[in-house]
């Protein structure tokens, strides 16, 4: 059986999460659990909880990582990430492919992660505007949003090589 093809926006957040085996990993918006299953194949954390406000998308997800959730390594759940409990574990790496809420008004949800991320911990966004003049909104609304709500933006790359263009922001929470 051949392997399924991975989106290109998927394979572009991959490339810049770097997480490590020892990394608990928060995904915001998970789908059908494409990234969590690729993450989980690459042993790249300790513990992943995916996330996501579709009850059919979280089911997929569970079909998808019922190896990894069964292994205790993931959990998936339907919930909205501002109803998200503070964990008795920090989570290293939150990520979120997609995810319009954080340029457009999220400050609820930025007050959950800074909550649920480790001082040290990275907040990754990934966006595949559906045009090309999209990408600058974003990341300008995205990056406002954040500084106003206790983040620091660290890195930006935008790759425009595809039909679409696909935006990162790498962010920290911010030590002030």
């Amino acid at each position: 059986m051949p392997s399924p093809v991975v989106p290109r926006r998927i394979r572009f957040a991959l490339d810049r999460l770097s997480p490590d085996s020892r990394h608990r990993v928060l995904e915001i918006g998970c789908g059908n659990g494409a990234a969590a299953a690729i993450l989980h194949d690459a042993k790249a954390f300790a513990f992943l909880l995916a996330i996501d406000r579709s009850a059919t998308a979280v089911t997929a997800a569970r079909t998808r990582n019922a190896d990894a959730i069964a292994q205790g390594r993931m959990d998936i759940r339907r919930a909205a990430l501002a109803d998200l409990p503070s964990p008795s574990r920090r989570f290293d790496l939150a990520f979120a492919i997609n995810v319009n809420l954080f340029w457009r008004g999220g400050a609820p949800e930025l007050a959950v992660l800074r909550r649920q991320l480790a001082s040290r911990g990275r907040l990754v966004l990934i966006w595949e505007p559906p045009a090309a003049g999209q990408a600058a909104t974003i990341r300008n609304a995205a990056a406002v949003l954040l500084s106003e709500n206790g983040f620091v933006l660290r890195d930006t790359v935008c790759d425009t090589a595809g039909r679409l263009p696909l935006l990162a922001l790498d962010c920290r929470l911010s030590t002030c």
